[in-house]
């Protein structure tokens, strides 16, 4: 008898969260922001040891970046041999 009674309260509240909220489970999804009036400085660094072989490749992916603001790379050279 009492989980009768518990099911049909369960019963009543999801009922009426649903027809009062409407589908609340449900999220909904934000808005895009706008975009910015003004991009913020981007300074990728990239630290290198041993790398001649990749390294301007590496550098040059970063370069073609489609980044609207000012991006920089910085290389940093940790006593390589070659």
């Amino acid at each position: 008898m009492i989980g009768l009674i518990l099911a049909l309260a369960s019963l009543v509240a999801w009922l009426k969260l649903w027809l009062a909220q409407g589908r609340f489970w449900e999220a909904t999804t934000a808005p895009a922001a706008p975009p910015p009036a003004e991009w913020p400085d981007v300074v990728v660094v990239i630290p290198a040891r041993n790398e001649a072989e990749g390294i301007g490749a590496a550098v040059g992916s970063h370069l073609r970046q489609a980044y609207p603001g000012r991006l920089r790379v910085v290389v940093v050279d940790d006593q390589s041999a070659d």
